[in-house]
């Protein structure tokens, strides 16, 4: 296998990928359309009712697209959870870099474009039952979402950064476990964030005295008759906003790396 990243290969590979699995993915579609449907059905249409609002429709559409993704993301690659497809897979004449972006571009990018695509149509659909036959209607009533710029902004940053990394890691636990790898990935990160929390939280209680106040990037100490007066620590503004970043938009790449760096050392 050559361990050198070609372009022209990764386009057959991407080709390969769609005739060989292009059934499984419209399948995948179409379940994933039954059930945006479903879900404007119930969440939408009978429990936002009388009072419609366009919010609850984003508030489906995120949450769709967090466990959606994550189911997704855990399925990528569950040809190595059997010998004889696994074995051909690592087998096959590409380099693992190749075959790690052939995985995203399906389940991270492909993904997305699909499910936002079908949500918008079921959307247009929603919508215009609701504005044409029960507005208006016994005090019925649909109330559009109100665009603040700035904080739309961020809220649209945090869900897909959120939605990139949750796929990723989901991603990653389908090579490290193979079968039920959905569950295990649950139950790993799980572990896994109470572990650091309760890690976090004594670091906090031992090498901080009571006089200060700690929170990420700054810090505070309270002093004077009852605490009432503070110093007040806190890193640069580029930093800070550096790392405001990192945090955001590294988990996915990190967690690809990972992925990457295990599906070099897999064996079956």
């Amino acid at each position: 296998m050559n361990s050198k990243f070609n372009f022209n290969r990764l386009m057959l590979l991407v080709s390969k990928q769609a005739r060989e699995m292009g059934k499984f993915y419209v399948l995948a579609a179409l379940a994933m359309l039954g059930m945006i449907i479903l879900s404007f059905i119930f969440f939408f249409i009978l429990l936002d009712g009388p009072h419609y609002r366009e919010q609850t429709i984003y508030n489906i559409y995120a949450t769709g697209l967090l466990v959606g993704g994550a189911l997704f993301g855990s399925i990528a690659f569950t040809q190595l959870a059997e010998k004889e497809k696994g074995m051909y897979w690592l087998s096959f004449p590409a380099s693992h870099a190749e075959k790690m972006a052939t995985t995203i571009l399906y389940t991270s990018i492909g993904f997305l474009l699909v499910y936002t695509a079908s949500f918008m149509l079921i959307k247009w659909i929603a919508v215009g039952f609701v504005k044409t036959y029960l507005v208006g209607n016994s005090g019925r009533t649909y109330q559009e979402a109100i665009w603040h710029p700035q904080q739309t902004s961020l809220v649209f940053q945090v869900m897909f950064a959120a939605y990139f990394g949750i796929q990723a890691l989901f991603v990653l636990g389908s090579v490290y476990f193979g079968k039920y790898s959905f569950i295990k990935t649950i139950i790993a990160s799980v572990v896994f964030a109470g572990v650091f929390i309760y890690v976090m939280y004594k670091s906090y209680s031992v090498f901080l005295p009571e006089e200060y106040s700690w929170s990420v990037i700054e810090m505070k100490r309270f002093f004077g008759p009852d605490n009432i007066k503070y110093e007040y620590y806190s890193v640069s503004k580029g930093l800070r906003e550096s790392l405001i970043f990192l945090v955001k938009w590294a988990w996915a790449p990190i967690f690809w790396f990972i992925t990457w760096t295990r599906l070099k050392e897999k064996q079956i």
